[in-house]
């Protein structure tokens, strides 16, 4: 039994007329009388008669009536609540990220300027986790740090940036150029409470040089990062996109120079199945930052 079954029915008993009915449904008789015939063997019993004024209903066909209206009207009730969320759906761009601070690369701005299309964030913790919700279709796209091991996927770099320090004016950093490892050594630090390839990588490069580099707080909130920053004596590591989000005229960023230490982040993509709407978040996301397909990234600069 199918849907359109009961619908014919109905179709069928409102007219009085197989013939009446063929022509509404524009179906042929032969193939609505086949479909009546099937139901009914189906249910067992039959569901009219014929008579000299037209089709009957049996006693058993006016129940069926009865509840067929009610499936029919709930059915395409539910198919257009289906239709809604398909055409709401069609331009859904669902990112994987690989932690809490990397949605500020794509600001409220620049989502906005994006019209009809649905950016959706979905957090994913590390870049494994990353990979395995690109590879298993959980996310149309991912965005974290570049892997050793991509999964198979395609790695577009978005930033290729050195790492950045914020302080406040008066910290004794403030006034350098830059940063070198053996400047850090001691000085108190903010650890954003995040997994990331970049913190990572910078507690080994710093366990390399001797030392372990001093966390006194850790956190992922910005307000209470920015009133730390302002009001003690301590550091924060950060990328070039959060800069924005938590800069004022009382701190200063200083960038970090170093042989290896860089944040490289960019999209995950599958290589041969890769949607229109998302190379166009792609494309959109690469032109807002100024890097163009050839992934010529922009001079850096000293962001003091």
């Amino acid at each position: 039994m199918n849907i359109n079954q009961f619908k014919n029915f109905a179709c069928i008993a409102k007219n009085k007329s197989i013939s009446k009915a063929a022509a509404e449904l524009f179906i042929t008789q032969q193939a609505l009388s086949k479909s009546m015939r099937v139901l009914q063997d189906e249910l067992g019993t039959e569901l009219f008669f014929r008579t000299s004024r037209g089709v009957q209903l049996t006693d058993f066909g006016e129940e069926v009536l009865a509840v067929s209206k009610t499936m029919v009207r709930s059915y395409d009730s539910c198919m257009k609540m289906i239709g809604d969320i398909a055409r709401q759906n069609k331009n859904v761009v669902t990112i994987s990220y690989e932690h809490a601070f990397l949605p500020f690369a794509i600001p409220a701005e620049f989502i906005t300027s994006m019209g009809d299309m649905n950016i959706k964030f979905k957090v994913a913790g590390d870049v494994n986790t990353v990979i395995d919700n690109v590879n298993n279709k959980n996310a149309d796209v991912g965005f974290c740090s570049k892997a050793g091991d991509a999964g198979g996927l395609e790695y577009i770099p978005v930033f290729d940036d050195p790492i950045y320090f914020i302080m406040s004016k008066s910290h004794h950093l403030a006034k350098k150029t830059e940063l070198n490892l053996a400047d850090l050594r001691d000085v108190a630090q903010i650890r954003p409470a995040v997994n990331s390839v970049t913190i990572t990588s910078f507690i080994n490069e710093c366990i390399g040089e001797g030392f372990y580099p001093n966390f006194v707080f850790e956190s992922t909130d910005l307000s209470f990062m920015v009133r730390t920053l302002l009001t003690n004596n301590v550091v924060q590591l950060t990328a070039r996109f959060v800069i924005p989000a938590i800069m004022s005229e009382d701190l200063v960023c200083v960038p970090l120079r170093h042989r290896s230490l860089r944040l490289q982040v960019g999209f995950l993509v599958k290589n041969n199945d890769r949607l229109p709407r998302v190379q166009s978040l792609i494309n959109a996301v690469l032109s807002y930052h100024g890097i163009d397909q050839k992934n010529d990234f922009p001079s850096e600069g000293h962001l003091r």
